[in-house]
C-alpha cells in the first residue's frame, strides 16, 4: 500500500510543480499506476483483516482486473486524461467523459470498504463503531481531491485524508487485528513523501514539525531545527522578518514569495502557502503550518525568457528590439539634454559566400567572432546588437569624430588579423561599418538607421573592410541607389505575397527525333505591366534573405505544371533553374519527398543549376543531387563552359546533362575557337554518359553547326520564344509538327 501511495503521490506532486503542460501531463498519467489500485488494495486489505476474503473472491477478481485495465490504459492512452487544467496551485489532470468512469469505479471501491466496516464492526465492538467509523470517514475528505476535474479551484488536500485512512489499514494488517490509529502516525508516512517543504510552528513561531524535503532542501538536521526559531528559516534575518511575521500572522496565505537561507548561508526562492491550526470547537490558534515549494528552476526559466525577450541567442548581443528601443531613448535624451551619441550600423562582407561555401557552421562563427571582437575594442556602455541576418548595430553614448575614428581603426585591425577557423585553414571575414552622429536633423529612429545603412553601403562598396561616416552628401550619391534597393525588397516581397511571379515555358529539341518533349521553365516577375528578367532581381533576392522564397516557389509551380501537362501529354518534361540557396534547402527536399509520395510525376522534372555553384558547394551540391535523384528527378549543370577548368569536377557531379553556355554558342558559327571548345565538350560528355544541350540556337547557321557536332538537344529562338503556360501549350504541344525549319 506504501508503494502504490508513493506512485500516486510522487508524481502528481511532480505534475503540481511541472513547469509546463507536457511534463505535467507525463507525471499526472504516471500517477494513476498507483491510484489505480489504491482503493482496491485497500478493499483487498479490508476483507484480508476481517477473514472473508474466500467469500469475497469474486468481487476481488472483478474490481482487481477493472484496476489494472485503468492502470494500463490511463498512463498510456489519452481516451481518459487529455490534458491538464492549470490552477493556482499547479497543474491538474483533465479527464474525458471516459475518465469520469474512473471516478465512478474509485468512489464505488471507496463505499465498498465502508460497507464492509458496517457489517463486522457492529458484531465486534459497538461501542467503539462510532468512533471507528468516524475515523474511517476521514478518507472520504479525498473527493476533493476530484473536485478541479469539474473546474472547482480547491487545493488538492485529498492525500492527507487517504494517508490517514493507509495508516489505519497499515496498522490493522499488523496480525490481523486491530490498533488504534491516529492522524499523527499517519502524518509521518504522509510528510515522508511530499516533495515540498512542511514546517509546523507553534503559536510562539518555535519549529516542533519539519519533513525529510525541508531538511534536505536546507540542508539541516532535523534535530537542528526543532524548538528553533522559525526566522533561522529566512535568509535576510533583519529586514525580512517583519514581512515573513505578517504572513505567518494570518489565517490563510498562498503564493507567497520569500528567500529562505539553508545551513551554509545559500538562498533558496520558495512559495510559501501557510495556514492556522486550531482545536476543533476552540477559537485560537495552536500553530502554523508552512508549505514551502522550491521556485528555483521556474525563477532561472522566467530569467531565460527575459533574457531571450532581450538578446539574440546565437550572439549573445542584444536583439533588434532592445537596441531600438534604448535608440529611442537615446534620441529623446538627446533633445532634451543636448547629449550626442553615435549609430555603428555594421555588415558582414559576403556572408552568403561564406555560408554557401564553407557551410552554415562557419557561418554561424563568423557571425559570434564579431560578439567578440565588439566587446574587445569598444566600450563596455555601448550597447551592441544584431538586427538579424549578418546586420549589427552599436549605440554609443557621448562620444565624438575623433574619439571613434580611434576605436574603429583599432577594431578594423583586429578584424584583418582575426581568422576562423575551418577544416581547410582559416577563413577571414571582413566588416563594413557606417557610422551616423547624433544631429538635430534626425529626429526618428528611422532617421537615424536609414542614415547608418546609407554610410555602410557607401563603406562596402569602397571596397570593404572600411568605415565611412555619414554625411548630408552621400544623400546625393544615394538617390539612384539606396531607394532602388528598399523599393526592390519591398516589390520582391510583394510579388511573393501576391503571387506576382510566372514562369514561361521554353522548348527543348532533340536533335535526333527532332521532337520537342522538354520545356524550361524560366521566370518573370510581371509587375506594373511588364514583364522583368530575373537578372534584374535574383542579386536583391539574395542580399535580402529571399532568394529560398523564391526557389521553393519556382519548384512549386513547376510541379503544378508538369500535373497541369500530363493530361495533355505525360511524357512532356519540365527543367527548372535553381540557385545556389536551394542545394541547402530542406523545404525543398521536403516538398519534393511529399510529392513524390503522392505521384509519379517526379520522373519528369530536371533542376538545372549553374557550373559555379556546384563546384562552390561541391559537397551540397552532390548530396542534394542524390537524394533527389532517389525520386527520378533529373540535372542539368548550367552555363557550363564559363569555369572550362572544372571539366574534371563532372567525373563526380551525378549530373545528367550538361548546358552549354550561351557565349560559346551565339556566335560558334562564326567563331572556330568557340566551336573548338564546344567540341571538347560534347566529346568529354559523351565519354561520360551525358547529354548535351545547346542554348541560344538563334539561327539555322548555328543548328546546323550543332548538328554537325553532334550535340544532342537545342534551345534557342530559332525553335521558339519563352510563352506563357496556355500560349505555350497551344503553340508547341497541340499543334502538330509546329517547327518548319527543317
Amino acid at each position: 500500500m506504501s508503494l502504490s501511495i508513493a506512485v500516486w503521490l510522487l508524481p502528481f506532486g511532480l505534475m503540481y510543480s511541472a513547469t509546463n503542460e507536457m511534463a505535467a501531463l507525463f507525471w499526472g498519467k504516471s500517477g494513476f499506476y498507483g491510484v489505480s489500485i489504491l482503493t482496491v488494495l485497500s478493499y483487498h486489505i479490508t476483507v484480508k483483516v476481517f477473514h472473508v476474503i474466500k467469500q469475497r473472491k469474486f468481487v476481488l477478481l472483478i474490481a482487481w482486473l477493472i484496476s489494472i485495465i485503468f492502470a494500463l490504459l490511463i498512463p498510456n492512452t489519452n481516451v481518459f486524461m487529455d490534458g491538464v487544467s492549470e490552477y493556482w496551485w499547479g497543474h491538474y489532470p483533465r479527464f474525458t467523459p471516459y475518465g469520469y468512469l474512473f471516478v465512478a469505479f474509485f468512489v464505488g471501491m471507496m463505499s465498498m470498504i465502508v460497507l464492509e466496516y458496517l457489517l463486522h464492526y457492529k458484531k465486534r465492538a459497538k461501542g467503539e463503531i462510532k468512533k471507528r467509523l468516524l475515523y474511517f470517514f476521514i478518507p472520504y475528505v479525498a473527493v476533493i481531491d476530484f473536485l478541479p476535474l469539474f473546474g472547482i479551484a480547491v487545493f488538492p488536500f485529498g492525500f492527507l485524508a487517504i494517508f490517514t485512512y493507509a495508516v489505519l489499514t497499515g496498522r490493522a494488517i499488523l496480525r490481523y487485528h486491530w490498533v488504534d490509529i491516529t492522524p499523527a502516525y499517519a502524518s509521518k508516512f504522509i510528510l515522508g513523501i511530499i516533495p515540498d517543504m512542511i514546517i509546523v510552528c507553534d503559536q510562539r513561531y518555535k519549529i516542533e514539525l519539519v519533513n525529510k524535503s525541508a531538511c534536505k532542501a536546507l540542508g539541516y538536521k532535523k534535530k537542528e531545527l526543532i524548538n528553533q526559531s522559525v526566522y533561522i528559516l529566512l535568509h535576510d534575518k533583519t529586514n525580512k522578518r517583519d514581512g515573513f511575521k505578517r504572513i505567518l500572522e494570518q489565517e490563510y496565505s498562498e503564493n507567497d514569495e520569500i528567500v529562505f537561507s539553508t545551513k551554509w548561508g545559500d538562498k533558496i526562492y520558495v512559495s510559501l502557502s501557510t495556514a492556522r491550526l486550531r482545536r476543533s470547537g476552540q477559537s485560537f490558534s495552536v500553530g502554523i503550518v508552512i508549505a514551502a515549494r522550491n521556485i528555483e528552476e521556474r525563477r532561472n526559466f522566467e530569467k531565460k525568457l527575459k533574457y531571450m525577450a532581450t538578446h539574440d541567442y546565437l550572439t549573445g548581443l542584444h536583439n533588434r528590439s532592445y537596441f531600438e528601443e534604448r535608440l529611442e531613448e537615446m534620441l529623446q535624451e538627446s533633445k532634451r539634454y543636448h547629449k550626442n551619441f553615435a549609430v555603428l550600423w555594421i555588415d558582414i562582407d559576403d556572408f552568403k559566400e561564406i555560408n554557401d561555401t564553407y557551410g552554415h557552421d562557419i557561418g554561424d562563427k563568423a557571425l559570434g567572432q564579431i560578439s567578440n571582437l565588439l566587446s574587445t575594442r569598444l566600450r563596455t556602455t555601448d550597447i551592441k546588437a544584431r538586427l538579424g541576418g549578418d546586420e549589427f548595430a552599436v549605440l554609443m553614448p557621448n562620444i565624438g569624430h575623433a574619439e571613434i575614428k580611434k576605436v574603429l581603426n583599432s577594431l578594423l585591425e583586429l578584424i584583418a588579423i582575426s581568422g576562423i577557423e575551418t577544416n581547410t585553414g582559416k577563413v577571414y571575414a571582413t566588416y563594413s561599418i557606417g557610422v551616423v552622429f547624433s544631429s538635430q536633423e534626425m529626429v526618428t529612429l528611422v532617421d537615424v538607421l536609414k542614415s547608418a545603412d546609407i554610410a555602410m553601403y557607401h563603406a562596402k562598396k569602397s571596397g570593404k573592410n572600411k568605415y565611412v561616416i555619414y554625411t548630408p552628401s552621400l544623400i546625393e550619391e544615394q538617390t539612384n541607389i539606396y531607394p532602388l534597393r528598399v523599393a526592390w525588397k519591398d516589390r520582391l516581397r510583394h510579388a511573393l505575397v501576391n503571387d506576382q511571379f510566372k514562369l514561361y515555358m521554353q522548348p527543348i529539341l532533340d536533335t535526333r527525333t527532332k521532337d520537342v518533349m522538354e520545356f524550361e521553365c524560366l521566370l518573370r516577375l510581371c509587375s506594373d505591366g511588364k514583364e522583368i528578367s530575373p537578372i534584374k532581381f535574383l542579386d536583391i533576392a539574395k542580399e535580402y534573405d529571399m532568394i529560398n522564397d523564391i526557389n521553393r516557389w519556382v519548384v512549386e509551380r513547376t510541379i503544378v505544371m508538369l500535373k497541369a501537362l500530363y493530361p495533355i501529354n505525360s511524357a512532356v518534361k519540365l527543367s527548372c533553374n535553381l540557385t545556389s540557396g536551394a542545394l541547402q534547402d530542406y523545404k525543398i527536399l521536403t516538398m519534393l519527398t511529399s510529392e513524390h509520395k503522392a505521384n509519379n510525376l517526379l520522373s519528369r522534372l530536371t533542376f538545372e543549376i549553374t557550373e559555379s555553384d556546384a563546384i562552390i558547394n561541391f559537397s551540397a551540391a552532390t548530396k542534394f543531387i542524390e537524394t533527389c535523384k532517389q525520386y527520378g528527378c533529373t540535372f542539368s549543370l548550367d552555363d557550363f563552359g564559363v569555369g572550362f577548368s572544372s571539366l574534371s569536377h563532372l567525373k563526380f557531379l551525378p549530373v545528367d546533362y550538361i548546358k552549354i553556355d550561351g557565349s560559346f554558342i551565339k556566335n560558334i558559327d562564326t567563331d572556330p575557337i568557340n566551336e573548338a571548345l564546344v567540341k571538347a565538350i560534347i566529346e568529354s560528355a559523351k565519354i561520360m554518359n551525358l547529354k548535351t544541350i545547346a542554348e541560344y540556337v538563334s539561327s539555322k547557321e548555328i543548328y546546323d553547326k550543332m548538328i554537325a557536332l553532334e550535340i544532342d538537344y537545342c534551345q534557342g529562338f530559332y525553335f521558339g520564344v519563352p510563352l506563357a503556360f496556355d500560349e505555350a501549350v497551344y503553340h508547341y504541344l497541340t499543334r502538330p509538327r509546329w517547327i518548319h525549319h527543317y
